[in-house]
């Protein structure tokens, strides 16, 4: 299988036991560890939904680079740590979803490696999140949703970021398999 400019697959959990078509529809969701990330999957379950399709929900690892200060940095204990801490942070939104979904965890620059990915299996859309920075830090830092969209030989759907969750607000809401959160008031 050619996976393009990134490294194959380091994890592939498949959830659901539906029977699929002989090709199934697939929406892939950009997975990270922004706040808003809940919020992204869940609108990647709503278009999954509305498409009768799978949910391929993709994690890529991407190295930091580290300046050389004369010790060793253990790159897959940091890679285990982050892909843990991401798939904590949306693994109920996946859960009580309904949806078949898989979870996939990729390495390499993000916006290549998920346009890669999702052209590889022939996605419909690809959903991923922005975080806002604006046009100088976007500039700097690299945006994955501005690449993705100029780069995508699928339809993209950019979800905006909203004002950041305060951790009061965040443990006050939980998932819903109808949609989003509920709010315990």
């Amino acid at each position: 299988m050619d996976f393009g400019p990134f490294h194959p697959p380091t994890g592939v959990r498949s959830i659901g036991g539906h029977k699929r078509k002989e090709r199934a529809v697939v929406v892939v969701v950009g997975v990270d560890e922004s706040p808003h990330a809940a919020m992204v999957v869940r609108r990647a379950i709503d278009e999954a939904r509305r498409r009768n399709a799978e949910l391929h929900a993709v994690y890529v690892f991407h190295p930091p680079v580290l300046p050389y200060m004369g010790f060793t940095v253990d790159m897959a204990v940091i890679a285990e740590g982050q892909r843990k801490a991401v798939w904590e942070r949306i693994r109920r939104e996946l859960a009580v979803s309904g949806v078949d979904h898989r979870e996939i965890d990729l390495e390499g620059y993000p916006p290549d490696v998920l346009v890669g990915y999702a052209k590889n299996i022939s996605a419909e859309l690809l959903v991923v999140g922005t975080r806002g920075r604006g046009d100088f830090a976007s500039l700097v830092l690299g945006s994955t949703s501005h690449r993705a969209i100029h780069l995508s030989d699928c339809d993209v759907l950019v979800v905006k970021g909203g004002p950041e969750p305060s951790p009061d607000e965040s443990s006050d809401h939980e998932a819903t398999a109808d949609g989003p959160p509920a709010s315990h008031a």
